[in-house]
C-alpha cells in the first residue's frame, strides 16, 4: 500500500513539474513543445513514468 502511495505521489510530482516547465516563457521552449503542448505533456509524462509502469507490469515479488 505504501509503495502504491509513493508511486502516485511521484506521478503527481512529475506531472506538476512538466506542467510548470510547459507553462514557462514560450520563447524558451522548443518549437514542437510550443505547437503541441498537450502532446508534449503526455510524452514527457510517459517517459518519466516508464520505469514505474514496467515495474508494475513485470512485478514478480511484492513486499508485505
Amino acid at each position: 500500500m505504501l509503495l502504491l502511495i509513493i508511486r502516485v505521489l511521484y506521478a503527481f510530482i512529475c506531472a506538476g513539474a512538466i506542467a510548470a516547465y510547459l507553462g514557462t516563457d514560450e520563447a524558451m521552449l522548443p518549437l514542437f513543445a510550443r505547437q503541441h503542448a498537450l502532446a508534449t505533456f503526455f510524452i514527457m509524462l510517459l517517459v518519466s513514468q516508464s520505469v514505474t509502469i514496467i515495474d508494475v507490469l513485470f512485478a514478480e515479488n511484492e513486499l508485505s
